[in-house]
């Protein structure tokens, strides 16, 4: 996971990382983008949308095999770092969405499918 010394979070404009562990095999898997200085702003507005505060403590997951999931971000105003359960709301799904597509929704607003 790029840490804020790393050259590839200082050096990126905006650096997105999504890693998700967990579930039966117990494995972990990563996801990034480093969108050009052209998407940054529809990348940041879905960034924005997410509740970085509510997701300080994640909420206890109950069953075997259930994931966890963390959500970076590095950008040259701030970093933030966000753990999440399975059970995350509609803003952080567009944005882990998004990032594990490796490109913008069609619509930054939409709802996550059932």
């Amino acid at each position: 996971m790029p840490r804020p010394d790393d050259d590839a979070a200082t050096s990126a404009e905006l650096l997105i990382v999504v890693e998700r562990s967990g579930g039966f095999a117990g494995l972990t898997r990563t996801w990034r983008v480093e969108p050009p200085p052209a998407d940054r702003t529809a990348w940041l507005h879905l960034v924005e949308r997410c509740p970085w505060g509510a997701a300080a403590r994640p909420r206890a997951a109950s069953g075997a095999d259930r994931f966890h999931w963390r959500v970076t971000v590095h950008a040259a105003e701030a970093s933030r770092q966000a753990e999440l359960g399975d059970d995350f709301d509609a803003p952080w799904r567009a944005l882990i969405d998004a990032v594990r597509a490796g490109r913008l929704p069609t619509s930054p607003d939409r709802r996550p499918a059932p």
